[in-house]
């Protein structure tokens, strides 16, 4: 690797997708749900094709990425297209056509992370340092996003918002363009003629060294996703606002800002004991939820504020749980899977968002049950699970 770049210039040049990303998380519900009256089937609609490249593309393309590595070329090409694409759903404004653009654009997102992490961990010494700090610019983002929309909204047509998404990639592209240096490096020889899906998943799965972060960070992604899911739908059934909830992200978003800042102060290891201890603090958020009605009866504790207190939790632990784990992931990578062991997580991600939500709904509304309470206690006896096979095996894995 000749070219190296220093981390302060990646993390100006990712900003502005990140903040596109969480923008767009944002405002698509808004816009489904406002604009176009769409359903709760158009939601799911939207989170099961915007997981839908994630997870059946995923792993190709970072596969194909480590084989090729030029992340500078794909950040500047992910950039302009999704610019493009952005307009096109603001001239054309169709509930299905937006959705569909969303498969489109997201098909080109998945070249971002991977990238970047190439370029991260090929100008970086303290890799934990560093992840942390790329975390606390996405909970900023996450902080921010709810912010700057809910006030656009509250003066302007929600759709305008896709213009300012939309300068935010070009801002991106300019800035890798200009900023950024491409590696030079030797492309891996690829042995294998035919690339495809199941041969992908099938390498994670069967290299013992990259497994169990694989196993982790989808375990860790579904239950998230599968709670998650249902948190937007408890603020309406209780009675509060689009800007209670809005409040609550951002205390949620900036919980995650000093969390991220904590971690990469501190000694912690990223090991299962302390990716099990974040999950069950992100449980102990969940927790919360259904019991602020009850804190408002016995305890006279207005529910939103323990609404509040919920969504402050989750952030810290959700922050935390992901520098922890982005850097179990990246201990096991090399410089020839460094791309494919970034997409486990998103492929994860993928799998949660394109399963998670419809189950969760089916759990809450078809069954009656709480899907915040089931699919945390279920996330961490997996957890609990798997720290005590390691435990039995004599297998202490501390990576930093």
């Amino acid at each position: 690797m000749e070219a190296i770049n220093s981390t302060p210039r990646l993390i100006c040049a990712s900003f502005g997708n990140t903040l596109s990303l969480y923008l767009e998380l944002t405002i698509s519900f808004t816009l489904i749900t406002f604009l176009w009256n769409g359903t709760a089937l158009h939601l799911a609609l939207y989170t099961s094709f915007y997981a839908f490249s994630i997870l059946f593309l995923g792993p190709i393309v970072s596969s194909w990425i480590d084989k090729n590595p030029k992340p500078k070329l794909y950040l500047s090409i992910s950039s302009i297209v999704c610019f493009f694409l952005t307009l096109l759903q603001y001239v054309y404004p169709d509930i299905l056509f937006y959705l569909l653009i969303v498969i489109i654009k997201n098909c080109f997102r998945l070249t971002i992370d991977p990238s970047n992490m190439i370029l991260l961990k090929n100008s970086s010494v303290n890799l934990r340092k560093n992840l942390s700090y790329f975390q606390m610019v996405a909970q900023i983002c996450k902080m921010s996003s709810p912010l700057l929309i809910g006030f656009y909204v509250i003066h302007h047509d929600p759709l305008n918002i896709l213009i300012f998404i939309s300068i935010s990639y070009l801002v991106s592209f300019l800035s890798y363009l200009i900023f950024i240096n491409e590696l030079v490096c030797q492309p891996k020889v690829n042995n294998n003629s035919r690339t495809n899906y199941f041969n992908e998943y099938r390498g994670i799965i069967m290299d013992k060294n990259i497994s169990p972060a694989f196993i982790l960070a989808l375990i860790s992604s579904v239950f998230f996703y599968l709670s998650d899911s249902q948190i937007i739908l408890k603020f309406y059934e209780m009675g509060l606002t689009k800007s209670d909830y809005g409040y609550a992200m951002s205390l949620s978003g900036l919980s995650g800002v000093v969390a991220g800042f904590f971690i990469s102060k501190s000694v912690l290891n990223a090991n299962i004991k302390n990716i099990l201890s974040c999950l069950i603090f992100r449980g102990l958020g969940y927790f919360l939820i259904p019991a602020s009605s009850y804190a408002e009866d016995i305890f006279h504790i207005p529910r939103e504020y323990i609404m509040y207190f919920a969504m402050i939790v989750m952030g810290g632990a959700v922050s935390i749980n992901s520098i922890l784990l982005s850097t179990y992931v990246q201990y096991f990578s090399s410089k020839d899977n460094t791309a494919k062991s970034t997409s486990m997580i998103s492929s994860s991600i993928g799998f949660a968002m394109f399963s998670a939500p419809p189950v969760g709904s089916f759990i809450t509304y078809y069954l009656g049950l709480n899907a915040c309470f089931l699919a945390t206690s279920a996330g961490i006896l997996f957890m609990v699970v798997i720290f005590l096979i390691k435990k039995k095996d004599k297998v202490e894995r501390v990576l930093i």
